[in-house]
Protein backbone atom coordinates (compact mmCIF):
# COMPACT_ATOMS: atom_id res chain seq x y z
CA UNK A 1 0.00 0.00 0.00
CA UNK A 2 1.26 3.28 -0.88
CA UNK A 3 1.28 5.74 2.84
CA UNK A 4 -0.58 8.56 3.23
CA UNK A 5 1.20 11.95 3.08
CA UNK A 6 0.43 14.50 5.51
CA UNK A 7 -2.12 17.24 4.28
CA UNK A 8 -0.23 21.11 4.00
CA UNK A 9 -1.19 24.04 5.52
CA UNK A 10 -3.63 24.83 2.79
CA UNK A 11 -5.52 21.92 2.27
CA UNK A 12 -5.69 21.39 5.97
CA UNK A 13 -7.47 24.55 6.60
CA UNK A 14 -9.56 24.50 3.44
CA UNK A 15 -12.70 25.41 4.77
CA UNK A 16 -11.57 27.89 6.69
CA UNK A 17 -10.19 29.61 3.56
CA UNK A 18 -13.35 29.39 1.70
CA UNK A 19 -14.92 31.12 5.00
CA UNK A 20 -12.33 33.55 4.73
CA UNK A 21 -12.54 34.57 1.36
CA UNK A 22 -16.70 34.64 1.05
CA UNK A 23 -17.53 36.73 4.10
CA UNK A 24 -15.44 39.81 3.15
CA UNK A 25 -17.03 38.82 -0.46
CA UNK A 26 -20.52 39.36 0.76
CA UNK A 27 -19.60 42.48 3.06
CA UNK A 28 -18.17 44.07 0.76
CA UNK A 29 -20.38 43.38 -1.95
CA UNK A 30 -23.88 44.73 -0.11
CA UNK A 31 -22.42 48.55 -0.22
CA UNK A 32 -21.85 48.11 -3.91
CA UNK A 33 -25.54 46.79 -4.38
CA UNK A 34 -26.52 50.46 -5.48
CA UNK A 35 -24.20 50.74 -8.08
CA UNK A 36 -26.45 48.01 -9.54
CA UNK A 37 -29.84 48.45 -11.62
CA UNK A 38 -32.73 48.26 -9.21
CA UNK A 39 -34.18 44.90 -10.82
CA UNK A 40 -30.97 42.90 -10.33
CA UNK A 41 -31.26 44.32 -6.75
CA UNK A 42 -34.79 42.52 -6.40
CA UNK A 43 -35.74 39.60 -4.24
CA UNK A 44 -38.58 38.71 -6.13
CA UNK A 45 -38.03 36.14 -8.98
CA UNK A 46 -38.65 37.29 -12.56
CA UNK A 47 -41.24 36.19 -15.34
Amino acid sequence: MAEKKALGTFEKYLSLWVILCIMPGILLGKPFRVFLPPNRVSAEPSN
